[in-house]
């Protein structure tokens, strides 16, 4: 008998919810993804985020901060 390999579908977020949970505006991640800061994926015709991507966005930007000597 035959057996049948469960695979679960790429966790992903939108930029709404992003946006919600704090992680700067809908308008700042269009922006970093537009400059290549923030890398995202099409899924039905809107833009996610994998929680990797968003890992490395945050570091990149963390130490952007540190290294402009936390003033922006």
């Amino acid at each position: 008998m035959a057996t049948v390999a469960s695979i679960s579908p790429p966790v992903v977020y939108s930029l709404r919810d992003l946006s919600d949970a704090g992680y700067g505006s809908v308008d700042t991640l269009r922006r970093a993804i537009r400059e290549g800061r923030l890398e995202a994926v099409r899924v039905g015709g809107r833009l996610k985020v994998t929680p990797e991507t968003l890992d490395a966005y945050l570091r990149s930007s963390a130490e952007r901060y540190t290294r402009d000597g936390g003033a922006r």
